[in-house]
């Protein structure tokens, strides 16, 4: 067996020159440091308050808080009902569909809350149902008045969270 194995063998260390040994030593060197170095790019991250931030651009209907979405719930359904007043209404160019991104993003905001489970799990079930509907449906006043019901829904578990962090 160890016959064979000395004639299949093409590479023999001794058979490498100075010269030899270095090129090797070299080009291990350099695959090294180009996979080490790969994706290392610590330029982009620079001015970023997240990691989250470097994933897409945050939307700017995006709410900051489960108040500002309750808000922001109720200036699109004044804009779909046709009686948009206040600042900045002019600038929803798509009432329904940022209606519906808010819809999906409450869950996800409410759980960064303090908001226990028992509190979270309406608003998810409610937020998931209100924007299969909005999604399938013509916007209507009753699912308008249900949307408008759901921002006052979540205004109240605002309400409680807050008086519970006093």
């Amino acid at each position: 067996m160890m016959r064979f194995w000395r004639r299949a063998t093409w590479f023999k260390p001794k058979q490498l020159s100075l010269v030899g040994q270095w090129t090797v030593g070299l080009g291990l060197f350099v695959f090294s440091v180009a996979i080490v170095s790969v994706g290392c790019d610590g330029g982009s991250i620079q001015g970023k308050t997240s990691l989250h931030e470097m994933d897409h651009e945050v939307a700017a209907h995006w709410p900051e808080s489960l108040e500002d979405a309750a808000d922001k719930i109720r200036q699109r359904i004044s804009v779909l009902g046709g009686v948009a007043t206040g600042e900045g209404l002019e600038s929803v160019a798509d009432p329904k569909r940022e209606l519906l991104d808010i819809l999906s993003w409450v869950p996800e905001i409410a759980a960064d809350t303090d908001m226990s489970e028992a509190a979270w799990v309406p608003l998810a079930e409610e937020s998931e149902k209100l924007h299969a509907r909005l999604k399938t449906e013509a916007y209507g006043d009753q699912l308008g008045k249900q949307v408008l019901d759901f921002a006052e829904m979540i205004a109240t578990a605002w309400d409680q969270g807050d008086s519970d962090d006093a």
